[in-house]
């Protein structure tokens, strides 16, 4: 079996979701909580018991998480509009997102390329991302490794009922 870990990583960054036809189509923040878990060594730990040494997560995805969306702004690139409006504020940290920054492309971001970048040769992989947007509302992003390794799971234990 292989063993996960899971680190938690809070930010607190604004956004808008343009053209969408509730509130958030105007600017407001959230106070996000990003849950991130992660896989290591193939050894199951290390000479310590660690799958993954949680500081190193934090180290990696905390510190890009600080720096480009703690107290910033994050902006889809096509919103014109916006980006002029975030131009006009004065030391303003602006994020600028491929798509749409709804919890759904942030979470994606962060596994599939944030994780990827910023974990590179360390031996860590990301496999999920759950981004809670309020205490109320999240959205997970699965990688296709976990995906593998639910689907196994499932498989196995259906063999195990027959």
């Amino acid at each position: 079996m292989r063993l996960t870990a899971t680190r938690l990583v809070e930010f607190s960054a604004g956004h808008r979701v343009l053209r969408e036809g509730s509130q958030c189509k105007h600017f407001h923040g959230h106070n996000y909580v990003a849950e991130l878990t992660a896989t290591g060594l193939e050894s199951e730990t290390d000479p310590l018991g660690r799958t993954i040494d949680f500081a190193l997560l934090k180290k990696k995805i905390g510190a890009w998480v600080n720096e480009n969306w703690e107290g910033g702004f994050i902006i889809w690139k096509d919103d014109t509009h916006g980006l002029t409006a975030l131009a006009q504020v004065e030391q303003q940290k602006i994020f600028v997102l491929e798509k749409h920054p709804t919890p759904e492309h942030m979470a994606r971001h962060l596994l599939d390329v944030v994780g990827p970048n910023e974990l590179r040769g360390s031996g860590i992989s990301l496999l999920k991302v759950q981004l809670w947007e309020t205490p109320t509302k999240s959205v997970t992003a699965i990688s296709d490794e976990y995906a593998r390794l639910m689907a196994a799971r499932e498989n196995s234990n259906a063999e195990i009922k027959e």
